[in-house]
């Protein structure tokens, strides 16, 4: 567990071992210096210094596995599947669905 108090408005946030363990782990993979948290109250930036990450978790903690957003880019191929085939429509019945009937009142025009 780790508190961060925002610089700005001054909320109190708790970061838990699983947040800090992702967070550490995303900077790591980029190798930065700082993690950046968004506050809940206010949405400021607020840089965490990785060594603090490092200090709070236990030496063999184990941390996630980051997939890089190249890999989650690339499609994946889908699986085949048969054809649906289409109800046939009715020459009587239009694409479009049914207009509902709407009654509108008109003011009488007034006579000058």
């Amino acid at each position: 567990m780790m508190q961060v108090r925002c610089q700005r408005c001054g909320w109190m946030l708790t970061l838990g071992r699983e947040s800090i363990a992702l967070a550490l782990a995303e900077a790591q993979q980029s190798h930065e210096q700082h993690h950046v948290v968004d506050c809940p109250r206010c949405r400021h930036a607020i840089k965490v210094p990785v060594a603090d990450l490092r200090r709070r978790l236990p030496a063999n903690y184990p941390l996630p596995e980051i997939v890089s957003a190249a890999a989650n880019s690339e499609p994946k191929p889908e699986p085949e599947s048969a054809p649906e085939k289409a109800a046939p429509v009715a020459e009587n019945q239009s694409k479009e669905p049914p207009k509902a009937a709407t009654s509108v009142q008109t003011a009488p025009e007034s006579v000058t």
